[in-house]
């Protein structure tokens, strides 16, 4: 039988409002609401809004849940959606049409006001893989009676209408891993595929020696553990008909919606169904890479060893979901020179004849710079500083250079044994050419590719890389 954990109790909830606006609804514990905007003509979507109220709250029964009830009422066009996002990714969004006779009847003596009759909503959202404390942002939409038919952006009409911040309890379950995730976390062309390469070589570290090493099966059981763990949602995950004919894929469970069951059975579901879920999927990372270490004949006998499975990880809350269920993990970010990894992005698109990275959703590659590596960038290091003593930084640059002290640091950090001998066992067994490599590299030599971006990068882009990336550059310790 699986232990199930003590029942966590969320810490805090706190909402603040980005508007201008006096509390109207106090509802009890430490939930603070803010809500009614002053009655304003519409000169701006901010005053638009007549009126909202936002109520948060956590059932301790459901304790990796957070459900969000309320109204919203604007001038004109009634408000349509309210979504919750963390980090731009939509955590749950649902239509604001829930039957409202009490603002209807507040707002009687106004004509102007449409739709005050159904203008609440309720919607309930996973905690799992969010930080604690974690800022969530509140949006509201509604139909723009000014869209140009040419311009589909403007057909709606979006504000930010709320910062909501928790503090939660992690996910923990009573399950005891053998491998713990050493998470590496970059972005493409950076040197993570040599570098993964290198890592393989511990006999205390498994990853799937097969180029360009993007196997993530974790990634892939974590992921499954969120999706089926979301509230119930049968608009856009699992119907509670007609799922059983679909072989492709399996979403939240539709029989737990919230009312739906006895008190028993919803708080399984909302508990004890997680705890037992995640225990599932460490033990089946485990399973997985302790096959994968016999059959690459990796001797991993020796319990009382330290050892990692490995994997590119890509920025998600799939990684936070990971060091809550493994307090003792690692991980590493290999970070580049933002201007050779621009440079090394568009030779391997050239050298592939397509576009990819990103290239592929603008036209220009200013725009590339200005609009998709500056994204990337920024959240590399929001990554970091989300975990600043926890996260240890290797440098492209100090691992081709310096590989003695960087692989040095790196094997101490991870706890391993990082003896000069290791580390040039290491080294030698990562060495050699192939057909794989050579079609990934698009530098004459590694030592060519650092600082290539002098040579390979016009004035202009150079210039633009300094004004867009100068945060991210300096702040990983590169120059301008």
């Amino acid at each position: 039988m699986i232990a199930t954990p003590t029942t966590p109790v969320i810490d805090s909830l706190t909402l603040t409002a980005h508007l201008t606006a006096h509390p109207t609804v106090h509802p009890p514990g430490n939930v603070r609401a803010v809500s009614a905007q002053e009655n304003r003509t519409p000169s701006s979507p901010t005053q638009r809004l007549l009126g909202q109220e936002l109520v948060p709250a956590v059932n301790p029964d459901q304790p990796y849940q957070c459900h969000l009830r309320g109204w919203i009422l604007s001038q004109g066009q009634p408000v349509t959606t309210i979504a919750v996002r963390y980090q731009q990714q939509v955590l749950r969004q649902t239509a604001v049409n829930l039957p409202s006779p009490d603002i209807a009847s507040q707002y009687a003596q106004m004509p102007e006001v449409t739709g005050a009759d159904r203008c609440r909503f309720e919607l309930t959202f996973s905690l799992l893989g969010l930080p604690s404390p974690v800022d969530l942002e509140i949006r509201v939409a509604w139909d723009n009676p000014d869209a140009h038919t040419l311009d589909p952006q403007s057909d709606q009409i979006e504000l930010t209408l709320a910062t909501l911040r928790l503090r939660h309890p992690p996910l923990q379950t009573a399950y005891s891993p053998h491998f713990q995730p050493l998470i590496l976390t970059s972005l493409g062309r950076t040197g993570s595929t040599w570098f993964m390469h290198l890592l393989s070589q511990h006999p205390q570290i498994i990853t799937h020696r097969a180029h360009p090493y993007e196997t993530r099966i974790a990634q892939y059981w974590l992921q499954m553990l969120r999706v089926l763990t979301q509230p119930a949602d049968l608009t856009a995950s699992t119907p509670h008909e007609g799922f059983e004919q679909n072989l492709h894929w399996i979403g939240a469970n539709p029989f737990g919606r919230a009312g739906m069951l006895p008190p028993g059975p919803a708080q399984w579901l909302g508990q004890n169904y997680v705890v037992q879920l995640a225990t599932f999927c460490q033990q089946s990372i485990d399973g997985f890479y302790a096959q994968l270490a016999q059959a690459q004949h990796q001797a991993m006998g020796d319990t009382e060893r330290r050892c990692y499975f490995a994997e590119k990880w890509v920025i998600s809350p799939n990684v936070e979901l990971a060091w809550q269920l493994y307090p003792q993990a690692r991980e590493v970010i290999l970070v580049r020179d933002f201007r050779d990894m621009v440079c090394s992005m568009l030779a391997f698109n050239a050298k592939r004849g397509y576009a990819s990275f990103g290239r592929q959703k603008v036209t220009t590659d200013a725009e590339f710079i200005r609009d998709r590596v500056l994204t990337f960038a920024t959240k590399l290091l929001r990554r970091w500083q989300q975990r600043p003593q926890q996260i240890e930084v290797v440098r492209y640059e100090d691992l081709i250079q310096s590989p003695v002290p960087t692989l040095t640091r790196l094997l101490t950090y991870l706890d391993l044994l990082s003896d000069a001998d290791m580390i040039a066992q290491m080294q030698t067994q990562a060495l050699g050419d192939s057909p794989d490599w050579q079609a990934h590299r698009t530098s004459e030599s590694v030592q060519t590719s650092i600082g290539r971006w002098r040579m390979d990068l016009p004035a202009d882009l150079q210039d633009l890389c300094h004004a867009v990336l100068a945060e991210p550059l300096q702040a990983f310790g590169y120059d301008l």
